[in-house]
């Protein structure tokens, strides 16, 4: 999304390097075979086999996965913290601030119509408070939101949380718009068709007419 006019950006030369990066990682076969990426399970697969066995180089993820190495996770490795290295996403230039990422997660919310919203709040305080909020990112491998808990030494000691945290600082939010969910959607089948062989120009444009149809014309840009 455009920052200045709050537009949907359609087409730009970003989209286009993106998408091509992509289809460079496909026909030169740097990534995994289709087969093992398009059934929706990818990503566990890559967390919790092919990097604890050793069979992936780069996983383009992020430092929550080590939720699974933990002794209560999905696929417990004592030795990630060892074998593992942890490095920022860089810009695609390396400009300035010479690295990216992209902040999201979840939120407790109170419904507008909730009968008893004060004592919704009263429980997202208790359950978000310092001592909870821990318990509870360091039992799934997630960072904090909450600086106090950034500072305490037992969050800073598991392995890459600490890095984690100052990456941070570079992050860019997604857009808090009521479309994004739809717009998300066809931005994973753009990049979806370009890894199954359609060109990048082609997946753009097609990716420009179908959020132009969900948000409207005078909600989008091209750069």
């Amino acid at each position: 999304m455009d920052d200045t006019s709050g537009k949907w950006i359609i087409k730009s030369q970003g989209i286009l390097d993106a998408l091509t990066f992509v289809e460079t990682v496909n026909k030169e076969k740097l990534g995994p075979p289709l087969s093992k990426v398009l059934n929706g399970q990818a990503g566990n697969t890559a967390s919790r086999e092919y990097l604890p066995q050793g069979k992936l180089a780069i996983s383009l993820d992020g430092s929550w996965i080590t939720g699974n190495y933990l002794e209560t996770g999905a696929a417990p490795w004592p030795e990630y913290k060892d074998v593992l290295g942890f490095a920022p996403m860089p810009t695609s230039q390396g400009q300035a601030p010479g690295s990216i990422t992209l902040a999201g997660g979840w939120a407790l919310s109170i419904p507008s119509n909730s009968k008893n919203k004060e004592k919704a709040w009263e429980f997202i305080k208790f359950a978000l408070n310092k001592e909870n909020t821990q318990k509870l990112v360091m039992s799934s491998g997630n960072i904090t939101v909450r600086a106090d808990v950034a500072k305490d030494p037992e969050y800073t000691k598991m392995p890459f949380n600490e890095i984690a945290t100052e990456y941070l600082q570079n992050a860019e939010f997604r857009p808090a718009q009521e479309k994004y969910p739809e717009v998300s959607t066809q931005i994973q089948t753009m990049v979806e068709s370009v890894a199954t062989g359609t060109s990048p120009a082609d997946a753009m444009n097609k990716y420009a007419q179908d959020v132009t149809r969900i948000v409207g014309a005078e909600k989008v840009v091209e750069k």
